[in-house]
């Protein structure tokens, strides 16, 4: 524009150019008032750079997964995490068979188009994204960011799936514990177990040396031995937990829960809860008399996973999927009078008994054919009762909620299938299933049982009631083939609760296979009466 400019004199110019400069100097002193106010703005608001570091790492990250790509899943964990809480999430991914950065074992591409992140209170974010458009409530990870040496963002750790969305400085205000070895028994176990679990909550750089450590110091020379023997074991089938506490980590949010028991003359349970299942894991101790030696079966048909040891001596594993069933106990390895067994049972047993055979147990597959909730013979009468809720879901994928209206108090809900999304299909499945307590917040699934299914898919595995509260969305309480509708599913809540809402995840897979349409919900204090056909 310049250019094309024609000026009669020199004096016309230059006054023209004296202007140009005036402005000139106003551009600039503007670029660099705005410039002090956007560096001041990045300085301010420096939660906004990390929110959009952490998007950038897990959108790549889910970008990795989704292309198989394990090498640049690794640099990628190795560049934004903590080297401890690197080690941590091996552990977690062995505690609670997900991934903790995920809460899933896959992503899907809307899960990367979907995700978000926002400030939570001083260092503490919250990722969230969603499987599908029809996942009204998404995934919520709550994680704990961390500044390293070059003032880089990294995370430094990330609440547990079975935490849900607690977060908060809080949970890692625990203090060391000295071991008191000088007085009475109880307190040196509970000392004892608070000063070996904390190298585990606080993730300390010297974790595997601090737990080496307080076992040499407080293990007799066969407690070692048994300890390797154990840990060895379990590595061969590529599941390293520490024996000790029956899992592969202990996370902060269970310290609260950390509990020990006396249960007889210098004998202890030590127990705590991870929210994950009802079952306790852990060491059971006990004794039995023998009159006469000789060889005997040990049935394990009640008991998880784990190994057993009868007088010091190792009889080995036990799982109880099978087929094997007992265990072989030498009559050489007993003695008269009083025997001593200890079993560690890592997942938990459904009752703590043994007994004795004559025979061995070899094909006691229990896995593929899960035990059903319904009594041969016997059905479910709702003569009398009166619905809390009548209503309908809609089609398609993803989770629903429903409002009850008011607040339901009771300990039994029922589900009543009266009809499915697909017309004149009686097969009905329910991946996911909570319930809101009177706040809106979401039941502890932890102490539900199933009181009643009409109809369970026995010809599959993980098709039995209990799978709506698995935290599985890939498995699934599915009705047996020509079962006919309704059909009807009880949940025992574990104590009286109030209710005030529910949410429902059909099937994932594409047109959502049994999806539910026209539904009733009955709440009651007592048991629903089930009676003879």
């Amino acid at each position: 524009m310049w250019r094309g400019s024609v000026y009669r004199n020199k004096a016309e110019y230059k006054v023209y150019m004296m202007k140009i400069n005036k402005y000139n100097v106003i551009f600039k002193m503007l670029i660099a008032i705005l410039g002090v106010l956007l560096f001041a703005e990045m300085s301010f608001a420096q939660p906004a750079s990390d929110i959009e570091k952490i998007k950038h790492f897990y959108v790549r990250y889910m970008e990795a997964i989704e292309e198989g790509d394990d090498e640049m899943t690794e640099t990628l964990v190795q560049q934004f995490l903590t080297k401890e809480m690197q080690a941590k999430m091996g552990r977690l991914v062995c505690a609670t068979g997900a991934n903790p950065l995920l809460r899933a074992q896959d992503v899907s591409a809307y899960g990367r188009q979907s995700l978000r992140c926002r400030h939570l209170e001083d260092g503490w974010y919250m990722v969230s994204y969603q499987w599908g458009k029809m996942d009204s409530i998404g995934i919520h990870i709550p994680l704990k960011i961390v500044k390293d040496a070059k003032g880089q963002p990294r995370i430094g750790y990330v609440t547990p799936e079975y935490a849900g969305d607690g977060y908060g400085n809080k949970i890692f205000d625990v203090s060391a514990v000295d071991v008191k070895d000088d007085k009475d028994a109880y307190t040196f176990v509970e000392t004892f177990f608070k000063a070996y679990v904390y190298p585990y909550v606080m993730m300390t750089p010297s974790l595997e040396q601090d737990l080496v450590r307080l076992r040499q110091t407080y293990f007799t020379a066969d407690m070692q031995k048994k300890y390797v023997t154990m840990l060895q074991m379990f590595l061969e089938d590529a599941n390293p937990i520490d024996p000790l506490i029956g899992c592969a980590d202990f996370d902060a949010f269970w310290y609260s829960s950390l509990k020990v028991e006396s249960i007889g003359s210098n004998l202890f349970k030590v127990w705590y809860n991870t929210g994950q299942q009802t079952l306790v894991p852990g060491y059971y101790k006990g004794t039995f008399t023998v009159d006469k030696k000789a060889d005997t079966f040990l049935d394990l048909t009640t008991w998880g996973k784990g190994l057993v040891y009868v007088n010091g001596h190792c009889l080995g594993r036990f799982w109880e999927i099978g087929p094997q069933q007992t265990l072989y106990v030498p009559g050489c390895w007993l003695k008269k009078g009083e025997n001593e067994i200890l079993i560690l049972d890592i997942k938990g047993p459904r009752e703590n008994k043994l007994v004795g055979l004559d025979h061995p147990i070899l094909d006691g597959l229990s896995n593929p054919v899960p035990a059903t909730h319904r009594e041969p013979g016997t059905v479910l009468s709702l003569e009398g009762e009166k619905p809390a809720l009548k209503a309908t879901f809609r089609a398609g994928n993803g989770w629903q909620e429903q409002k009850f209206g008011k607040t339901l108090e009771g300990q039994y809900v029922c589900i009543e299938v009266i009809n499915n999304q697909k017309a004149g299909d009686a097969y009905t499945a329910i991946a996911e299933w909570y319930l809101l307590d009177a706040e809106g917040n979401r039941l502890s699934r932890e102490p539900w049982t199933i009181q009643y299914a009409d109809s369970e898919d026995k010809s599959r595995s993980n098709r039995t009631g209990d799978r709506i509260y698995d935290l599985q969305e890939s498995t699934y309480w599915a009705t047996a083939k020509g079962a006919e509708l309704p059909h009807h599913l009880i949940i025992n809540l574990g104590s009286k609760q109030q209710l005030t809402a529910l949410q429902y995840l059909p099937r994932m897979e594409e047109g959502a296979p049994g999806a539910i349409k026209e539904y009733r919900i009955y709440v009651k204090d007592e048991p629903f009466a089930i009676v003879k056909e």
